[in-house]
């Protein structure tokens, strides 16, 4: 499958969807929801090496969340959301001038998902937001969409992207290359 065609494909139910749950995580990391919220509960497990008591506690709790059919994580980039072309906040922003931004892309709809030169990528939004991306380094995974059918779209900042089961061997991942568009504006 060509990238445009996975990126597309995974994509194109998410277009028209409003985002919700839209917040920032670690660092600056960013999530967004789309589509009807569902309710994930983890187990608790036993972990077969034990660090400190604490990761311990944490290991043998049961975790409960909320997310969309589909779950957007941008991490282990920059980033810069935009409102009608007007920077709102970074990567590098305070804390919580990036939460003024979130706040003001949650609840619109995602519209438009496209790669731009230099391993740049533009999430455009219907009411004027929109969140631009580019690489900190050569190869790191810059974002992940997760997928109800239980795929996950994953594309990396050497400009590669891999579409497989979220259970799939990461070590026998199949990583193809990405067409960009050459000489465009974000």
């Amino acid at each position: 499958m060509s990238s445009d065609g996975a990126i597309q494909g995974a994509f194109g139910p998410v277009y028209g969807r409003p985002s919700w749950k839209a917040e920032q995580g670690h660092g600056s990391f960013l999530a967004f929801e789309f589509g009807e919220p569902r309710l994930e509960i983890s187990e608790p497990r036993e972990l077969l090496y034990v660090i400190s008591d604490k990761l311990r506690g944490r290991a043998l709790q049961r975790i409960a969340c909320v997310h969309g059919e589909w779950h957007l994580w941008i991490y282990c980039c920059a980033w810069s959301i935009r409102l009608n072309g007007k920077q709102l906040a970074q990567s590098e922003s305070s804390r919580l001038r990036i939460l003024r931004a979130v706040r003001v892309i949650n609840g619109q709809a995602l519209t438009q998902v496209s790669s731009k030169s230099n391993g740049r990528w533009l999430f455009d939004f219907d009411l004027g937001g929109s969140l631009l991306t580019w690489p900190t380094d050569e190869d790191s995974e810059q974002w992940v969409l997760y997928v109800p059918s239980g795929y996950v779209l994953t594309v990396r900042a050497d400009g590669c992207f891999k579409h497989e089961r979220s259970n799939a061997n990461p070590d026998g991942a199949k990583w193809l290359p990405i067409a960009t568009r050459q000489n465009d504006s974000p």
